[in-house]
């Protein structure tokens, strides 16, 4: 007999899957069974939010293609109404090649942006400068063009946005035709305005890596990764720009392996925390570490929280942040334990709060997705690598006030939902997670699966 994608979903193996399907849900919430998107095949989840109209989006690249016709990877969004959960019939496609990495605020508000190189990009050369695009609007709405001025790039690192619309853009720069150095720069907008001139963060750097985080005032912090000036190891760097277009100094936050995944998180006072995931390639050591900065840009305290030595490199995004109520960040990454990967979360204002394991020893899990809502709560997503007993996707959440994650619940079941994953948690406490395969050029693509958390 031939299952089908959703049937395949309510498949349970092994104790572990049993361990996961028995945990009880919030009282009266339940997770919806799954469905598939329409006209999704192929299609790969990114992101997922709610607007301020409570509608849900799950914004997808793809289809890929061996002969792209542009080097911007393909965005576009399916929503699903409220209440019915009803699926749009076809994802709509962003326009102006505008796409990853594309942020959204707490309230739904969304920054996308195209020119230089996307994260996604497969194909190409990097070493092509291009000029900055951006639109700004409600996600899953019309996005509106916003000038960026003579801002050209090679690669888009990362986004931020408001719910009032003050965005940043940090982006590298290839100083030569290999691209084997470049420099990293920022560019900033307040609501209303166009994007200013760009800062240089960074003159000279190999592979760039970046984060950036902007509060409800319109400040921003930037964190990134640059060797040291006496060319001996690699620093992670912080500056914070005032909402009034005051820059802090750059300051050293700590000391980082190559290409590190950074994390950074600004509260409306202006205290902000930078977190960075580092790890040799080919299975060599990872670190995870952390520092406050106050509202002067100051660092403050710094921590180690995890290390360890995996047989190999991790996948998947690694390490995420988001902001919740009171200034709480909330910290999520993948490890490794006992001879299998598992995902850690912690809560950290002035210091960190106990470490959690938040997925089963056996799980094998690794980190897909971090989403908060405005009221604290905290969704973190992790999906089992591949090659597991049960290959599926898990939701934990964090409720605010509480000491504790919730236990993990088991929502897609299947390779054709493990690959690729995103969710998001509403401010009234719905959450949606969306799933899909391993990015490939296939014929044969399943759709994108998604479940709700209702009640």
């Amino acid at each position: 007999m031939v299952m089908s994608p959703i049937a395949r979903s309510a498949v349970v193996i092994g104790s572990c899957a049993a361990a996961l399907a028995a945990t009880a849900s919030p009282a009266g919430a339940a997770w919806a069974a799954p469905q598939e998107l329409p006209n999704t095949a192929g299609r790969y989840p990114v992101f997922a939010a709610f607007g301020p109209d409570g509608l849900a989006t799950i914004g997808m690249y793809g289809p890929l293609s061996l002969v792209p016709r542009t080097l911007q990877t393909p965005l576009a969004i399916s929503s699903l109404a409220p209440g019915t959960g009803t699926p749009s019939p076809a994802p709509a496609a962003l326009r102006d090649g505008l796409g990853a990495p594309v942020a959204v605020s707490p309230n739904g508000t969304m920054l996308a942006v195209g020119g230089p190189r996307s994260p996604l990009e497969s194909f190409g050369g990097e070493s092509v400068r291009s000029r900055l695009r951006a639109a700004v609007g409600p996600v899953g709405g019309a996005l509106r063009r916003i000038p960026a001025g003579r801002v050209v790039g090679t690669s888009t690192l990362a986004t931020a946005v408001n719910d009032r619309g003050d965005a940043a853009v940090v982006f590298s720069r290839c100083l030569a035709t290999s691209c084997s150095e470049r420099s990293i720069l920022a560019t900033f907008r307040r609501r209303g305005r166009s994007f200013t001139k760009a800062v240089v963060l960074a003159k000279r750097t190999g592979r760039p890596a970046a984060a950036v985080a902007v509060n409800a005032g319109g400040d921003a912090i930037v964190a990134w990764a640059q060797p040291r000036a006496n060319g001996r190891g690699n620093e992670v760097r912080t500056r914070t720009r005032r909402a009034s277009g005051t820059l802090t100094k750059s300051r050293v936050a700590g000391p980082t392996l190559p290409v590190p995944t950074i994390a950074v998180t600004l509260s409306r006072g202006r205290a902000g925390a930078v977190a960075w995931f580092s790890q040799y390639p080919r299975g060599g050591p990872l670190t995870v570490s952390r520092s406050t900065v106050d509202s002067r840009g100051t660092i403050g305290s710094r921590a180690v929280l995890d290390s360890a030595t995996p047989p190999r490199a991790i996948r998947g995004p690694r390490l995420r942040a988001i902001l919740g109520s009171g200034g709480v960040t909330t910290l999520a990454w993948t490890s490794f334990v006992d001879g299998r990967f598992v995902v850690r979360g912690a809560l950290a204002r002035r210091g960190v709060a106990g470490i959690e394991t938040i997925s089963p020893a056996g799980a094998d899990a690794q980190l897909m997705d971090v989403s908060g809502n405005p009221r604290g709560d905290a969704l973190v997503i992790w999906a089992t690598r591949p090659g597991a007993a049960l290959p599926g996707v898990a939701a934990v959440i964090h409720r605010r006030g509480s000491a504790t994650f919730d236990a993990p619940r088991l929502v897609l079941v299947g390779v054709d939902a493990s690959g690729t994953a995103a969710g998001a948690i509403a401010p009234d406490g719905r959450a949606i997670v969306a799933g899909g395969p391993a990015p490939a050029v296939a014929p044969n693509a399943p759709p994108v699966r998604v479940t709700r958390l209702t009640g």
